[in-house]
């Protein structure tokens, strides 16, 4: 009797974790009202906090500098369902929060970023780069399609293994006088 106690503890975890894998990892991104540019999540990093949990997200509350950091483990998921909003001021003084236009994220591996080992490709922790923004400035910006970027690697070397760009992007709100 102990033992079928045993497999079915064993039976329920696993299909526990099946079902867990199934539903995906979900990150939640909320950024400033308008922002268009890279961010960067930065995680392992020892001095930063765990990553926010609210209901099944994991909440990242991006600043102006772009850069978030936390002291847990990436995790990716098969079927990536990450959301992105941004934190619009009402008149009263508190926020709403608005979803991001659709096609201001590459959808795909990594939603269209990358990540490297270390915080700025050197050193301790991973960090994740994600472009924001319209596809008419996307298309300015190197390497802001890391999804076709990836492919054209494939095209062309027969791998993705070339390395992250160089120089890797810097994170933060972009000056768009430059952009028609």
């Amino acid at each position: 009797m102990r033992v079928n106690q045993v497999l079915a503890t064993i039976l329920l975890a696993i299909s526990g974790c099946a079902s867990a894998m199934a539903e995906g990892h979900h990150y939640e991104f909320i950024l400033p009202d308008h922002y268009i540019g890279w961010i960067q999540v930065i995680f392992q990093d020892p001095d930063a906090p765990p990553i926010t949990n609210v209901g099944k997200s994991h909440l990242f509350t991006i600043p102006e500098t772009g850069i978030y950091r936390t002291s847990s483990t990436r995790v990716i998921a098969a079927k990536p369902s990450d959301t992105f909003f941004y934190r619009v001021s009402t008149n009263d003084g508190s926020f709403r929060l608005k979803r991001v236009p659709s096609n201001y994220v590459v959808k795909g591996v990594n939603d269209g970023g990358f990540d490297i080992a270390g915080e700025r490709g050197t050193g301790a922790g991973r960090g994740w780069y994600i472009f924001i923004g319209p596809p008419e400035i996307r298309s300015e910006v190197p390497f802001a399609d890391w999804k076709t970027e990836l492919e054209s690697r494939i095209r062309k070397y027969g791998t993705d293994e070339t390395g992250p760009p160089n120089p890797l992007p810097i994170p933060g709100r972009m000056s768009l006088d430059h952009i028609p």
